[in-house]
């Protein structure tokens, strides 16, 4: 469970630089903080809390499944009230209601509520909205549970909107993307890693086989310059660019392994991949891919080795992937697959002897010992580390994110204290993620 508290400077656009410049100075981000609170109103408490997992031999075919509660609350009196979700509509309230559902039609054909669609800064007026939410795992950004304007519009009816003045928005598919991500539940599956956006910095004397590399998502690293150019433009009392990406693709560093690219619509004609990759569509619908993932024309350890369709339900437990075909891995490599926690498959490989680049060594768990070993009530350490194999994986770090569904986790021979090196893995196979009733360490 992460909580993101939400503060409001009161005053004018003086007050707003002020801070800015102190914020772009300072030293001690805690005593800051502590500062702070003194000049600022409470404004919300948002919580994402991880409500159901089932490992793989559950969801074979997904490689897992969860689930996560969104809530926004909101000081009222002595206490706080449930809140509406920033740009997450109400789906069962507008399909049940035509006439508000055309009042949100129009709100979106209003040539300035347009823009600010396309720049990603739109606020929908309350009445559109939901105040719980749940958002879903694993291939996050291709479920319908989080697409909450697909399960509203169909792609004819927003035929009719300008999209020639678009910035990102450039056809009705990209215009359902970017409000999708616009809402909590579609932003949250937005190069997230387990759900997450940010999931909190290891103690350096962590062991190394069990311990985070990199604490936040790709989204996360990846906007840092865009926020920092803001804060440095108020500071300067210049006007900010207010515009923001999509949470999949940022603006700047994109490209690489994992990025999300496009493959023919219009609204992501400039997410291309860098030279050796080639835009995969590892998971698309059952009736086209729009998007897909960034990876080595050569597989190298890490590169996807399964793609597959997706068949939505209303109800996501009913989804289902179809047509599931193999990618090869290179010589000497083997596909671990979804059906024992790797989504997409995994290419990796045991001689760590002749690392290629962009390839770290790390270690793979061998869950049903470690299992096994902990219901004998064990110690933790000692099931992780008579219960690992070595392998190759994709090595990773801030700048060099894994794909989606995976997680930077540390390797031997790095501490939090050095350079955040890791190696891509199934976020479950650090085993602190995991809630499944094990003892205590």
């Amino acid at each position: 469970m992460t909580m993101n508290v939400v503060f409001l400077l009161p005053g004018n656009a003086e007050r707003c630089r002020a801070l800015a410049q102190e914020w772009a100075t300072v030293d001690d981000l805690r005593s800051f903080g502590a500062g702070i609170l003194s000049r600022v109103h409470l404004k919300s408490v948002e919580t994402n809390l991880q409500s159901v997992r089932w490992p793989s031999t559950l969801r074979p075919d997904m490689a897992g499944y969860a689930e996560y509660m969104l809530r926004v609350f909101k000081p009222q009196g002595d206490g706080y009230v449930l809140a509406e979700l920033e740009n997450t509509p109400d789906v069962a309230k507008l399909l049940g209601t035509p006439a508000l559902k055309q009042q949100l039609l129009a709100w979106l054909g209003e040539p300035a509520n347009f823009q600010a669609v396309d720049e990603g800064i739109a606020r929908l007026p309350d009445e559109f909205l939901v105040r719980r939410a749940t958002s879903v795992a694993l291939h996050g950004t291709h479920r319908l549970a989080n697409m909450p304007f697909t399960q509203l519009f169909t792609e004819a009816e927003l035929a009719n909107l300008p999209y020639d003045s678009g910035r990102t928005v450039r056809s009705p598919h990209g215009l359902l993307r970017r409000l999708n991500d616009l809402s909590c539940i579609g932003c949250h599956q937005g190069r997230t890693v387990a759900g997450f956006h940010f999931l909190g910095v290891d103690r350096p004397e962590t062991d190394a086989g069990n311990a985070i590399a990199v604490s936040a998502s790709p989204h996360f690293v990846r906007d840092q310059p865009r926020r920092r150019a803001y804060v440095e433009a108020v500071a300067a009392g210049a006007s900010p660019i207010a515009a923001r990406p999509l949470s999949v693709r940022a603006d700047q560093g994109e490209g690489g392994f994992g990025s999300h690219c496009g493959l023919g619509d219009p609204s992501f004609a400039a997410w291309t991949c860098d030279p050796g990759l080639t835009c995969e569509p590892l998971t698309g619908d059952t009736t086209v891919s729009r998007t897909g993932i960034c990876l080595p024309t050569t597989a190298l350890s890490g590169s996807a080795c399964r793609t597959a369709r997706i068949v939505h339900d209303r109800d996501p437990h009913r989804d289902r992937l179809i047509q599931v075909m193999s990618l090869s891995c290179s010589a000497g490599s083997v596909c671990e697959i979804p059906d024992v926690g790797f989504p997409g498959g995994m290419c990796a490989r045991s001689d760590c002897g002749r690392l290629q680049a962009g390839e770290a060594c790390g270690s793979i768990a061998i869950l049903q010992g470690f299992n096994a070993c902990l219901a004998a009530r064990r110690p933790f350490a000692q099931c992780l580390q008579n219960n690992v194999r070595p392998a190759v994986l994709k090595g990773c770090d801030a700048n060099e994110p894994c794909r989606d569904d995976y997680i930077c986790a540390r390797i031997a021979g790095h501490s939090a204290a050095e350079r955040p090196d890791g190696a891509c893995i199934p976020p479950y196979f650090l085993f602190q993620l995991r809630v499944d009733g094990h003892p205590a360490p």
